[in-house]
């Protein structure tokens, strides 16, 4: 780490828990385990917003605020005189235009999760989301339903004290 990224890490320091336990760790964030917030890396991130794609609301996003590493790089390097350099980029670039690199990581995502290797069972305390149905409207027809039936017995209540109100003679006045 450079010298910038541990000033940020002292300076977030009381806001960490450390966990002995790498498997603890790794079954809390993949379980969406909202009582901590995790440190992800940038490879992993797509898995949980795939993994989130279903719940009504995202319980997790990625904070553009807080970097200790802004990449990681988990390869070797291409050295920038190398020949095949420009065809490499050319080939990702067709792979991510193509939408070959999106095909490949979602099939890689369903594999992980056949596998065994990410739970993506749903929890009953995360809401699933939904089109819009009936029951969705319910309170909106309770309060017009109740509104109506309010204006009605008004309505009837105004019309039963005017027709029983004893008639009072009219004073003609003249100026």
């Amino acid at each position: 780490m450079n010298a910038t990224n541990n000033k940020n890490l002292h300076e977030y320091k009381d806001t960490f828990e450390i966990i002995p336990s790498t498997v603890e760790f790794l079954a809390k964030r993949s379980a969406l385990n909202n009582s901590y917030a995790y440190p992800v890396t940038s490879t992993l991130w797509p898995f949980l917003q795939i993994k989130q794609s279903h719940l009504q609301r995202p319980i997790f996003r990625r904070s553009q605020e807080i970097f200790f590493l802004e990449f990681m790089p988990l390869t070797a390097p291409m050295q920038k005189n190398s020949i095949y350099r420009k065809l490499f980029n050319q080939y990702v670039a067709n792979t991510h235009a193509s939408g070959l690199y999106e095909l490949w990581f979602r099939q890689s995502f369903n594999k992980l999760v056949r596998m065994g290797k990410l739970n993506y069972s749903e929890e009953a305390d995360h809401e699933t989301y939904h089109d819009l149905i009936w029951e969705d409207y319910i309170y909106i027809w309770l309060v017009y339903i109740g509104g109506t039936v309010t204006s009605l017995l008004v309505f009837m209540l105004e019309l039963i004290f005017f027709v029983l109100k004893p008639n009072k003679p009219k004073i003609l006045v003249s100026l």
